[in-house]
């Protein structure tokens, strides 16, 4: 009987303090391992908005600078939509007062429409100039 005693009290197997350690590694793994899954998601998201502003910027300073004649200096705000969203543009049109009869700084913010900011906040400007033709 001394013996059957001496077995169970060295049975094999893992106490309640290994089990906890091991679930609290694994639980501070698993969190770590969620929070930079979920920052890559956050990131991934936010490159894909700013490729598209970058897109349209593109697309619209390439249209201005193609228009025939040459610009007042001024800032004009429109509104354009491309896909699901709709996009604010302002273009500011300036010049420096010794090359103003020859070229134009064109400046180009693109914003996404009804963000969560309150206002329009500029995704992306892109500088550009057109010359006097």
């Amino acid at each position: 009987m001394s013996i059957n005693r001496k077995c169970r009290l060295f049975q094999p197997g893992f106490t309640l303090i290994e089990v906890m350690i091991a679930l609290m590694i694994f639980a501070v793994i698993a969190v770590s391992v969620g929070r930079s899954a979920s920052i890559y998601i956050n990131n991934a998201a936010r490159l894909e908005l700013k490729t598209k502003a970058l897109l349209i910027a593109e697309q619209e300073l390439n249209a201005f600078v193609l228009e025939p004649g040459f610009p007042a200096s001024k800032t004009t705000t429109y509104d354009i939509d491309v896909g699901d969203k709709t996009w604010a543009i302002t273009r500011k049109v300036s010049a420096n007062p010794r090359t103003a009869n020859f070229f134009k700084l064109i400046e180009l913010s693109v914003a996404e429409k009804g963000t969560t900011f309150g206002k329009d906040y500029p995704i992306v400007t892109l500088t550009g100039f057109k010359g006097k033709n």
